[in-house]
């Protein structure tokens, strides 16, 4: 899978694949601390479309690297109702944030997945099927949320993605339950996100003055 490492500065335009599990570990409201965790979920795969200004690639992550990208960080303290984005604010309540629905929710159905059903590179319009390990199909409340996590990591960050090109037979190492992510794939290049990093474009542009000034 490892063809060389070389670094993307890029955003997110979509999200091709996302499988979210249910991580068991006891985060959430610390009574000792006072201070918010991150929700207790786990993703062993996921598949965005990235621009980098000139072209669009396919990139695949997973753990942090992933949680990176959907900027999971900034939406598990806020506020999601039921009636959607309108609602969205900030709270000290763990029980009313992303972060804790999003654990009921796994809770609820084990593991999700979300699928984009247009073709890589249309990213004009996003058709996402949602599944559930579960008896249960997902709600309208529970879709929404998901929605919104998805819309809210293509609002338009800046990420410098390190990572290396991945072959088509190289999600078979994540094919643990017969899902046949390759599929998934599409003719663009794909690569494998080894580090993620946040990019603050008012130090970039500082940083870029002052190597002129120089």
């Amino acid at each position: 899978m490892n063809a060389g490492l070389g670094r993307l500065l890029c955003r997110v335009v979509t999200i091709q694949l996302l499988v979210l599990e249910k991580l068991d570990l006891d985060y959430g409201w610390s009574e000792s601390s006072r201070q918010l965790r991150m929700a207790s979920i786990k993703i062993p795969i996921s598949g965005f479309l990235l621009d980098d200004g000139s072209s669009l690639c396919c990139c695949w992550a997973d753990a942090e690297s992933a949680k990176m990208l959907l900027r999971l960080e900034e939406v598990f303290c806020q506020l999601f109702f039921l009636h959607g984005a309108d609602s969205v604010g900030r709270t000290d309540a763990y029980h009313d944030t992303i972060g804790y629905r999003l654990e009921m929710m796994l809770k609820k159905h084990v593991k999700i997945i979300v699928r984009n059903n247009r073709n890589v590179p249309d990213d004009s319009l996003m058709d996402f099927t949602f599944s559930a390990d579960s008896d249960e199909v997902l709600s309208n409340a529970e879709e929404c949320l998901l929605r919104y996590i998805i819309i809210n990591a293509c609002q338009g960050s800046t990420f410098n993605v390190i990572g290396c090109k991945m072959d088509s037979t190289s999600l078979d190492l994540f094919d643990r339950d017969g899902e046949k992510w390759e599929n998934t794939m599409g003719p663009l290049t794909n690569i494998w996100a080894t580090d993620v990093l946040h990019i603050n474009p008012l130090k970039k542009a500082r940083n870029l003055l002052e190597d002129l000034s120089r």
